[in-house]
């Protein structure tokens, strides 16, 4: 595998990684909503958060996607999944039967 597969595979996991944090509940990293600190802005949900920290979900964004990374890229170049396990259409298609 080239270097251009591996960063584009590194940006699809980041991106999908990053996808999920940012639908992580705010209570669950200690920060309140607008609603509990009885300060809503005008144009905004009262269940958004006071305080924004997307740096720290960017840091561990990247912390998570490298480790998924890590695995992905050793299993693709460990051999243990290959291309002819994951073709279907031979596997499964018009004559596999037989």
């Amino acid at each position: 595998m080239d270097i251009a597969s591996a960063l584009l595979i590194l940006v699809l996991i980041w991106v999908l990684v990053f996808l999920v944090a940012i639908q992580i509940r705010p209570q669950a990293s200690g920060e309140v909503t607008q609603e509990e600190a009885g300060e809503v802005v005008p144009g905004t949900p009262a269940s958004a958060p006071t305080r924004v920290r997307f740096g720290r979900r960017l840091r561990i964004t990247t912390l998570v996607a490298l480790i998924l990374w890590a695995g992905v890229m050793w299993v693709v170049t460990s051999g243990a999944i290959t291309f002819e396990d994951l073709d279907i259409v031979r596997r499964f298609g018009p004559g596999a039967g037989r």
